[in-house]
């Protein structure tokens, strides 16, 4: 079925261009009519920095199954959401912004009636690279697991996407105190989500603020997820690292020297090329089992979780400005989707 979708190229340029493939579900994969698409830095920097283009854009959505294919958990009029893989090359079918997609069964999950398909076409990406970093990554005690407290952990990012979902997901696991870092605007809201500290990321002595908390409560900071990476005058890992005992275990969204990895998608290998030469997330699917199965307790259990404000831009060309803004981190405190119920 011909459809409409954003492309990146090879210079990773975007584009609306026309998808002539018929997409046919295998295995426990589905055909998704895509309702909304969830915009992510990774849509154009999985271009920019592993060469990952020359393909439809976009990981995170919800739809409606169209096409169930042989042993799915799913059938036709199920409305679900999720994320597809990040391989490379990857298959035109499985980006996020196209009107129709192909997706497999362990990224996707059924969406309660108490959230919104906008809602719910953010929450692929984020909430499974917050599960990774705190759980899988970092080795964290999950939600109802009723393991005693691990200690201080900090989020350094908290009002990004998968720091707002690594708040939540933290508070729920009965992790406290939790220090996150963002811009003050944003405080309040950050504590109402779970947030226990909050400081000023601009702040030129963050850091030692950071610290001296630390210090008088005569606890490590043992554990801290930098949810941005490299930005500005820093890479934000360093400035955790800094803040934490020497023992601390940081993980980070973007490769570091030191840090540990984590990552959406780890049901299959993925690889790169960069200025360091070949690079490849090994698949762990034990890993991506469990995530799949936090993710989908959270979506059902927390009935109050949030992302931050949530904005729906219509048309392709408007999708693409947005995700122009997403890479270069001009947005604070949003998530935007992406409309494909009008023709473009």
């Amino acid at each position: 079925m011909p459809h409409k979708a954003i492309w990146v190229d090879s210079l990773n340029q975007l584009s609306i261009r026309e998808i002539k493939e018929n997409y046919v579900p295998l295995e426990a994969e589905t055909l998704i009519k895509v309702s909304f698409s969830g915009i992510n830095p990774a849509d154009l920097k999985h271009g920019i920095y592993m060469g990952v283009n020359e393909n439809v854009a976009g990981y995170d959505f919800s739809g409606t199954v169209v096409k169930a294919g042989p042993g799915s958990r799913f059938t036709a009029g199920d409305k679900v959401a999720g994320l597809t893989p990040a391989m490379n090359p990857r298959p035109h079918k499985n980006g996020a912004h196209q009107q129709y997609l192909i997706a497999p069964d362990p990224t996707v999950f059924p969406v309660p009636e108490h959230v919104s398909m906008e809602l719910a076409a953010t929450l692929g990406v984020a909430m499974r690279t917050a599960i990774d970093a705190l759980f899988c990554v970092l080795g964290l005690p999950e939600p109802g697991s009723k393991s005693e407290n691990p200690g201080a952990l900090l989020i350094w990012g908290g009002a990004s996407g998968v720091g707002t979902a690594a708040i939540q997901l933290a508070s729920a696991a009965g992790i406290s105190p939790i220090l996150v870092t963002a811009s003050p605007q944003n405080h309040e809201t950050l504590k109402k989500l779970g947030a226990t500290h909050c400081f000023n990321y601009r702040d030129e002595d963050v850091v030692d603020q950071i610290k001296l908390l630390m210090s008088k409560s005569g606890k490590p900071l043992a554990y801290a997820f930098d949810t941005i990476g490299n930005v500005g005058y820093a890479h934000m890992s360093d400035l955790c690292f800094s803040s934490c005992s020497e023992e601390a275990k940081v993980v980070s969204t973007i490769p570091h020297g030191k840090t540990l990895k984590c990552f959406a998608t780890t049901a299959n290998d993925f690889s790169f090329e960069s200025p360091k030469g070949r690079v490849t997330f090994a698949a762990r699917l034990a890993d991506a089992e469990r995530t799949s199965r936090i993710l989908e307790w959270a979506v059902t259990s927390l009935r109050s979780f949030a992302m931050p404000i949530l904005r729906t831009v219509s048309g392709y060309e408007a999708g693409i400005e947005a995700i122009l803004e997403s890479a270069k981190g001009t947005a604070s405190f949003e998530k935007v989707v992406v409309a494909h119920d009008i023709v473009v």
